[in-house]
């Protein structure tokens, strides 16, 4: 059992207050900014970087690669409406020396619920990371939160996911196209609507008052179709729109 376990945190206003861990529930830590981030020196091999979150449109710290697939699938998830990234340490002290934790991710789902997210090394988790888990339990348990465990898909679906996630951004959002995929596909042939090349494709979505395509088939890889930015935006929004109504 750690002992003094307490939460760095900013408040309301941007001001560092040390809590005890108890006095945490209800807090919501991913509207508060980050206590700590990561401190660059030459030997590091992780890659600092940041996620741009459509949940919440904001950047989101990540310290290495692996963390940033984790974001991007918490982002991407349908349940999380919030989340952000070094929003709390945790104090303790053990064996006469004050220890520190910073988790990966706090998440706020549909239901209200508030996760706490710790990434193993990549390497695999060791001694160190068992003993910092324990401790994250133990604040879990004295905070109301919950401990969360994400596990990344395999390399040809967390590749297909990154693909998509390039298109997020609300920038290639285009109600035409959203209208268009929403109706489905239609039989038959049609010119790709929004080409200049008028090469067919199979498989099409029928475009509102016209009678051209917005092609989705196979052939739509040649580069004819310029709709393709739009489709994978209506494909990661379409998942994510229950996020809506739970704000």
């Amino acid at each position: 059992m750690a002992r003094e376990l307490q939460v760095l945190h900013q408040d309301q206003f941007g001001v560092r207050r040390t809590r005890p861990a108890e006095a945490m529930a209800g807090v919501l830590l991913t509207e508060r900014g980050e206590v700590w981030k990561p401190s660059r020196y030459p030997s590091q091999r992780s890659i600092v970087t940041w996620w741009w979150a459509a949940t919440n449109r904001r950047l989101v710290g990540c310290r290495s690669l692996d963390r940033l697939s984790t974001a991007m699938l918490l982002d991407f998830h349908p349940e999380v409406v919030d989340f952000s990234a070094w929003s709390a340490q945790l104090i303790w002290r053990e064996k006469g020396r004050q220890r520190q934790l910073v988790p990966d991710f706090f998440v706020r789902t549909a239901s209200g619920q508030a996760l706490v997210v710790l990434c193993p090394p990549q390497s695999g988790p060791g001694d160190r990371f068992e003993r910092q888990l324990a401790v994250l339990r133990e604040a879990c348990q004295q905070a109301g939160w919950q401990l969360a465990a994400p596990r990344l898909p395999g390399a040809v679906a967390l590749a297909n996911l990154r693909w998509v996630s390039r298109r997020r951004h609300p920038r290639y959002g285009d109600a035409q196209v959203e209208a268009a995929l929403a109706r489905g596909p239609s039989p038959g042939r049609g010119r790709c609507w929004r080409g200049s090349t008028g090469v067919r494709c199979r498989g099409c979505w029928p475009c509102p008052g016209s009678t051209t395509c917005c092609g989705t088939g196979a052939s739509a890889w040649t580069g004819a179709c310029r709709c393709l930015p739009e489709c994978w935006w209506d494909r990661w929004v379409r998942v994510n729109r229950t996020r809506c109504a739970a704000r």
